[in-house]
């Protein structure tokens, strides 16, 4: 008989790493996939706030970064400061593989550069394709591949709003813009933002919600990021930086669960981020979902669902609240210079955004 592992984990970002971290903390035997090699760079906002660094350090993963101060928005011509307290900004490269080298430290089963389809359901267990690799079996199935096309086989709608923006990132080296390290910039218009950051390499990560026809205006990604910078007074940024892109981000899934295949992170629903903090919602989703995979019930998919719900898609609708806020430049123009006079004004909207306001 195909031996069969308590948990299969495909996706080895935040939420896939956090979950296969938790489940052998309890002692369940876990295999996490990724089609990527680590280290690798990915499309994100690299922050994280401290409820996303209580999550780590609770899986002994202490990220290198460097200490957020001060976010700044621009907008309109107009800059405002607010103060952050406790924050980290962080590449993916670094995050990602530091996750990865604890599961792998805990025991877990890693297998890297191989892409996962869902097989049949045998009842007992469900099987994981491996491409070129074999196959797996698994009593669960963790699905975690962030905006990325959900694994072959998994038959679960998903709804993505007509509105919806672009990701788009890079990361640049010393030359890509001088700013200074712990300040988050986010800049605001038409047709897009984008956060500019230092993270623990000296490199500036960049990371962008456009809409489509600023890209299509503009010839390509690179250049709508680089005209909305330069409404700012943000230095100019490097041409030859190579873009990355996603899927249109806000979306949501007509469930999170297909019986015991069950849906964390980006993959269980996203929406366009206010400051690019959708790490604290993967690790926070990632927490939750940990026991009940581990408690091997059948009812795991439903009181998921309700878990999700209470977690992190309120956080979300307040996000996406903000997101279409955004979507005004001479509206965020105004509350930029209010926010330049009364800047302790943002911090509520910040921590509802980011899930501060949760314990």
């Amino acid at each position: 008989m195909t031996d069969v592992r308590d948990a299969v984990v495909i996706g080895a970002g935040p939420a896939g790493g956090a979950v296969a971290i938790g489940l052998a903390d309890r002692g369940r035997r876990v295999a996490l996939v990724d089609r990527e090699r680590f280290p690798r760079d990915k499309v994100c906002g690299g922050c994280l706030n401290p409820r996303a660094l209580r999550s780590l350090a609770a899986l002994g993963v202490v990220p290198a970064g460097v200490p957020l101060r001060s976010l700044v928005l621009h907008a309109g011509g107009r800059a405002a400061r607010v103060p952050l307290e406790g924050g980290l900004a962080v590449s993916r490269r670094s995050l990602d593989a530091a996750l990865v080298r604890a599961a792998r430290a805990r025991g877990v089963e890693v297998i890297e550069g191989t892409a996962a389809t869902l097989g049949p359901d045998g009842g007992d267990a469900r099987t994981v394709v491996l491409d070129g690799a074999g196959e797996l079996r698994a009593r669960t199935v963790v699905i975690a591949t962030g905006l990325s096309r959900p694994p072959a086989g998994l038959d679960v709608p998903v709804d993505v709003e007509e509105r919806s923006r672009l990701g788009v990132g890079a990361v640049l080296d010393r030359r890509g813009a001088d700013l200074t390290p712990g300040e988050l910039h986010l800049v605001c218009g038409e047709g897009g933002y984008v956060g500019l950051v230092r993270v623990e390499d000296d490199r500036l990560d960049v990371a962008a919600a456009l809409d489509p026809g600023l890209v299509r205006t503009h010839g390509g990604a690179g250049a709508a990021v680089s005209h909305l910078v330069e409404s700012s007074p943000l230095p100019s940024l490097s041409p030859d930086a190579e873009w990355r892109g996603t899927p249109l981000l806000t979306r949501r899934p007509a469930r999170r669960h297909a019986g015991r295949v069950l849906l964390v992170g980006d993959a269980a629903g996203y929406v366009e981020p206010f400051t690019g903090e959708g790490i604290s919602w993967a690790l926070a989703g990632a927490r939750a979902l940990v026991p009940l995979v581990a408690a091997d019930d059948d009812r795991a998919g439903p009181r998921w669902e309700r878990e999700h719900e209470r977690l992190v898609a309120s956080a979300q609708r307040t996000c996406r609240t903000l997101s279409r806020f955004l979507r005004h430049p001479h509206l965020v123009a105004a509350a930029v210079g209010v926010l330049a006079r009364f800047p302790a004004l943002a911090r509520p909207l910040v921590r509802a955004a980011t899930l501060e306001r949760s314990a």
